[in-house]
């Protein structure tokens, strides 16, 4: 008896002091779930040991008296009974409710922690937009007024040699002729050089699928879409696409792309992205349902700082420069229910289609290992 009623004293401390912990911890947090589980559940606990204990502690006295005495237990018992049965119960169901909460939760976290990768993604990817951008607009721009230069340069050096070897030329023009023919040489080697220094930046070519490049800038500019209110819809070739590629230049080149299309089109319309196979050449497609582009300025949209827009125009120029440094080719079609820019790369190695790893290729086309 004395063990039993020890034991139901010591089951009724232990649990009182787990729901104080509990609630302790709640106060301390009170957005943990975890600890809000763990009061419910030492609450019902200790509904059930508090019952259970009375109900040891005092069945030796009640047992022991008369008849009314035991009368009067035998009132209470299923009373006790019914109540340790339905904290155990609810015990049971609370934790049950907490496994499905507890699910939920997981899976807000994991969405929330790709919500976070994404918007990394999205800073990298606009941080490396800016940089490409800037330095292909200063290259474009400076390999443009190095061709201007260095045409020049080669007609002065070219009249200076003829002037130079005309007879009867007194000594002080021939010297002058002489050192103007010196600048023009100097200049057009430092034009040489520039450009030497442009072409040396290696780029590391390697054997990527059109489909999976598509697949991760749309999974970014999803969430810059919304500012446009355009949805859009993928149309992916079935298989894989393979070809020689620059993954972050493809993917700036597809963004710039799905922005123009975002910002002509109206709001509620949707932009359809399409990828394929057409001719030994991968291709991505990108329609827009804007007002079209007038035929005088198709031609010069890829120019450099050439905008409709009002503003300065450099996303198609550098586009168009990425295309061919893949060696493929862009091409517009536009009328006034919308435009459709098409991208297309060079896919000689259809040997990859089935397996990237294999080491078959087209004439005069690079090897799968990559280039650079």
């Amino acid at each position: 008896m004395i063990i039993d009623i020890a034991g139901a004293a010591l089951a009724v401390f232990f649990t009182a002091d787990g729901l104080r912990l509990s609630i302790k911890l709640l106060r301390r947090q009170p957005h943990n779930i975890f600890w809000l589980y763990f009061v419910w559940l030492t609450s019902f606990l200790s509904m059930f040991v508090f019952s259970w204990a009375l109900e040891h502690i005092l069945s030796y006295p009640l047992l022991r008296g008369g008849q009314e005495v035991k009368n009067l237990w035998s009132a209470i018992a299923p009373y006790s009974a019914s109540l340790e049965t339905l904290a155990l119960v609810l015990a049971g169901g609370l934790s049950l409710f907490f496994i499905a909460v507890n699910n939920l939760y997981q899976e807000v976290s994991m969405d929330k922690k790709r919500l976070s990768d994404l918007n990394a993604e999205l800073a990298n990817m606009n941080a490396e937009l800016e940089g490409v951008a800037s330095e292909r607009s200063l290259n474009l721009m400076a390999l443009r007024v190095a061709d201007r230069v260095r045409n020049p340069a080669s007609v002065i050096g070219a009249i200076v040699l003829r002037l130079f070897n005309t007879p009867d030329l007194s000594e002080p023009v021939r010297k002058k002729l002489m050192d103007v023919r010196e600048a023009s040489g100097r200049l057009d080697l430092i034009v040489r050089e520039y450009e030497d220094i442009l072409k040396s930046k290696q780029k590391l070519f390697k054997v990527e699928d059109l489909n999976a490049i598509v697949r991760e800038t749309l999974l970014a500019f999803n969430g810059k879409s919304k500012d446009s209110a355009v949805s859009i819809t993928p149309e992916l070739f079935p298989g894989p696409l393979y070809f020689y590629a620059v993954r972050h230049l493809v993917r700036i080149a597809i963004v710039h792309l799905l922005r123009n299309a975002a910002d002509v089109s109206p709001r509620g319309s949707d932009v359809a992205v399409r990828t394929g196979l057409a001719e030994r050449r991968v291709f991505i497609s990108i329609s827009d349902r804007g007002p079209g582009i007038d035929p005088e300025d198709r031609q010069k949209i890829f120019d450099l700082f050439y905008s409709t827009k009002g503003r300065l125009g450099t996303g198609l120029p550098i586009v168009k420069q990425i295309v061919d440094e893949h060696g493929g080719e862009i091409k517009v079609e536009s009328s006034p229910q919308g435009s459709v820019f098409t991208a297309y790369f060079p896919a000689g190695w259809l040997e990859f289609a089935s397996s990237p790893s294999k080491k078959g290729r087209g004439p005069g086309e690079p090897s799968p290992e990559g280039l650079e």
